[in-house]
């Protein structure tokens, strides 16, 4: 799997160096790792490392000091996060790349140098992708490779992303000023709110319905084999009734819910659930009114953004009563709106962001 100018691979199905033997027989590319069960330690292969291409100038002592294997591992780092973002995987988290396990290869990929730390024992992460997941994340993958790191707008547009991943895995590392500052390398104030308006309400036209649906199936039915339980308030044919019923490989039952969604609120007797049906409601019969709440929304968000990064500017500080308010509304709008800016990059407009917001209002 290739993401960005990483490349990811299992070296228990193939090998990407010329071999050659070392301690006990142990291949270079077989990174020990440990797990434990009844019986102990149990040791264990490496079945994904990760290349990274990197220029180094001979000889080669202080790796680890040298800012080219620094960038190289933020790579890595940056490609692993992307992987886990898509996955939704959050279990895992932090992850961490060790300056004490690597190898070095030249152009002919012989092995050239490898830290022997490659022989000790670390705890080993996994995390696997399944089914129609799978599908979902490897469709996204698509959409950013499209990104070319060696155009100036992608390069730029490739951070954003990475600093939104960073702060959607692990909530510690949000910051007002630092997500601020990514987007004025593309956008002043005014033109930032306006392409996020525009994006989120592209979102809402094309998912908004789609979202519902998985919302009501997640709450009327879910099922957790890992844990042997689950929760069925709907039965499947109830759920196929009224179009919440989800099938692997096939589009949502959009038409049937629209259809049947006022008969399936006078069944409902859960608040929380109640309060969709207005929002519903607007949607379908009265859109420029929802759309209108939905841009006041992004306006207010922003602006409010805006203010704490000022604030974070001048005394180095996040407010954190401001930060539960709007950390997740924020990120849900920057990465709506970078998903939609990279959905429509093209060749005719790959070095203009400003055809690229023409392009999403036109479609």
């Amino acid at each position: 799997m290739k993401i960005g100018n990483c490349i990811l691979y299992n070296p228990m199905e193939i090998k990407k160096t010329n071999k050659i033997e070392c301690i006990d027989n142990f291949e270079i590319e077989e990174f020990k790792s440990q797990r434990y069960d009844d019986t102990g330690i149990i040791q264990e292969k490496s079945t994904c490392n990760i290349i990274v291409p990197v220029k180094l100038r001979f000889p080669l002592h202080n790796i680890e000091e040298r800012n080219e294997f620094k960038r190289a591992k933020q790579n890595a780092l940056n490609a692993i996060n992307l992987l886990l973002y898509l996955n939704n995987e959050k279990e895992n988290l932090p992850i961490r790349i060790s300056d004490n396990y690597y190898f070095i290869t030249d152009i002919e990929n012989n092995i050239i140098q490898y830290n022997l730390n490659l022989f000790c024992n670390e705890e080993k992460i996994e995390f696997e992708l399944k089914g129609q997941k799978s599908e979902f994340v490897k469709a996204d993958l698509e959409l950013i490779q499209k990104l070319d790191s060696d155009i100036e707008l992608h390069q730029k547009i490739k951070i954003i992303f990475d600093k939104l991943i960073k702060f959607k895995l692990n909530d510690d590392n949000f910051d007002f000023l630092d997500i601020w500052i990514v987007w004025e390398s593309l956008f002043d104030k005014n033109q930032f709110k306006k392409v996020c308006r525009l994006s989120i309400k592209k979102e809402f036209e094309v998912n908004f319905i789609s979202d519902i649906i998985l919302l009501f199936n997640s709450y009327l039915f879910q099922v957790f084999p890992e844990h042997n339980k689950s929760r069925i308030l709907f039965s499947k044919n109830k759920l196929t009734k009224y179009g919440l019923n989800l099938e692997q490989f096939k589009s949502f039952h959009k038409r049937k819910f629209i259809n049947n969604y006022e008969k399936l609120f006078k069944e409902l007797d859960f608040p929380f659930l109640n309060l969709i049906k207005p929002q519903i409601d607007l949607f379908l019969n009265n859109r420029n009114e929802f759309n209108k709440n939905l841009d006041s929304w992004v306006d207010e968000t922003i602006d409010e953004f805006y203010i704490e990064r000022n604030t974070k500017a001048r005394n180095n500080v996040n407010n954190p009563f401001s930060e539960l308010k709007l950390k997740n509304n924020i990120i849900y709008i920057l990465e709506h709106t970078i998903k939609r800016i990279v959905f429509n990059v093209n060749g005719k407009n790959k070095n203009n962001i400003h055809k690229i917001v023409q392009r999403i209002k036109s479609n």
